[in-house]
């Protein structure tokens, strides 16, 4: 797939991945919980804002240290097509998401945060809830494998992997596996809920 923007931090299958997502289920909440600055928010983003006329959507984001101004600097920079208007009315900067208000009836959840266990733990017990059925989870730096039943980390896995492993292992894993991409330089989960 051609992009005509920027991408980083990011492989090309996952981008065609979450485009393809996008362009299929056409969520109308999404929220993205860590760094939106990532090659994989970008091309939600750009996607969601491509057909926003058919489509529209709202865009919540969380993360302690970004604000309006940086998310203007970075769509100037990405020449997306965004405005301040849009920025106010249709991006919304939720801040620490274990302080915030969880929206509700989340149709696209994109977690990309520091991989640490208490929030993952903290996600799965307090947005997943909030999401509506068959809404889809996007895991960013996915790095679980499975081999005949058995689930492994392809290397020394963070906390937040190492939660999951435990879940997965203790089938007690809250999402149903649609792909994942592992062994790319940015590996990629994606799950329905």
């Amino acid at each position: 797939m051609k992009r005509d923007y920027i991408e980083y931090r990011i492989d090309d299958q996952s981008l065609d991945k979450i485009s393809d997502l996008i362009l299929t289920d056409h969520p109308k909440k999404v929220l993205e919980i860590g760094s939106w600055e990532g090659g994989d928010s970008i091309t939600i983003l750009n996607e969601l804002l491509k057909h926003e006329d058919k489509y529209p959507f709202k865009f919540y984001i969380s993360e302690k240290d970004r604000d309006k101004n940086k998310i203007t600097e970075l769509a100037v920079r990405l020449e997306l097509p965004l405005n301040s208007e849009k920025i106010h009315k249709d991006i919304l900067f939720l801040g620490d998401i274990m302080s915030a208000e969880i929206p509700q009836n989340i149709d696209l959840l994109i977690i990309d945060t520091d991989h640490d266990k208490e929030t993952s733990k903290w996600i799965f017990d307090n947005v997943l809830p909030n999401m509506k059925s068959g809404g889809k989870v996007i895991i960013h730096d996915w790095c679980i494998k499975e081999i005949d039943g058995e689930f492994s980390s392809k290397s020394s896995p963070w906390p937040e992997m190492e939660y999951y492993l435990d879940l997965l292992r203790n089938k007690k894993f809250p999402l149903k596996k649609i792909e994942w991409i592992v062994g790319n330089a940015q590996e990629l989960g994606i799950f329905e809920i």
